[in-house]
């Protein structure tokens, strides 16, 4: 058996083994925080390390976030469905 035949199994099976373990850490870098809008029953989970509350959007009940360089704008909210849209139809 060559030396080389061992490194062949064990370099996937390492990769296959550490690859949990960089997800499980992601979710802890990003602070995941929630965010609610009770009246409408609005809950949405956002990265905190990324993104902080900036005031409130455009449109509806809710809270824009930002990035610290400026350069993404998140808007959590919802509203009254007045138009009676499906996801399919708001989209347009």
């Amino acid at each position: 058996m060559s030396l080389r035949r061992p490194y062949k199994i064990l370099l996937p099976l390492t990769m296959f083994y550490a690859a949990p373990a960089q997800l499980q850490a992601q979710p802890a870098a990003l602070n995941w925080r929630a965010f609610e809008v009770p009246q409408y029953g609005t809950r949405v989970d956002y990265p905190a390390s990324i993104f902080t509350p900036s005031g409130t959007p455009a449109k509806g009940v809710g809270e824009r976030f930002e990035s610290r360089d400026g350069r993404a704008i998140l808007s959590i909210y919802s509203r009254e469905n007045t138009e009676r849209d499906t996801p399919s139809s708001y989209l347009r």
